[in-house]
């Protein structure tokens, strides 16, 4: 039980270096960049990348939704800092700041998707 632990905690790093190395190479875009780029640029195998992700399009996807959670957390943080909007008019004004500040701190999150 304990080795099967390990194996599945070692899958899941591995999956999430890969993952990491894809998004900045993603950002620069899709079709410029092959899954031996990104095997490289995590240190694995290509054939390791395509065992955990099957396609380089299930890859993007998960480097994509990896990113959208990201984004997501960092608006939310933006946006919650600062007193209540009073009325939609400033809620708009916030969240529209908050979007503006979560993308400059992740450009990659625009260059993906």
């Amino acid at each position: 039980m304990q080795r099967e632990t390990q194996r599945s905690q070692q899958a899941e790093r591995v999956k999430a270096e890969i993952i990491e190395a894809a998004i900045p190479l993603f950002a620069r875009g899709f079709d410029s960049v092959a899954v031996q780029d990104i095997a490289a640029a995590a240190g694995h195998k290509h054939s390791l990348v395509m065992y955990h992700f099957g396609t380089k399009d299930q890859l993007w996807e998960s480097a994509a939704a990896r990113l959208m959670q990201r984004f997501d957390q960092l608006h939310r943080d933006y946006f919650s800092k600062g007193p209540k909007p009073a009325g939609d008019p400033q809620k708009l004004k916030r969240l529209l700041l908050a979007f503006v500040l979560a993308l400059r701190d992740l450009p990659e999150y625009g260059q993906v998707l």
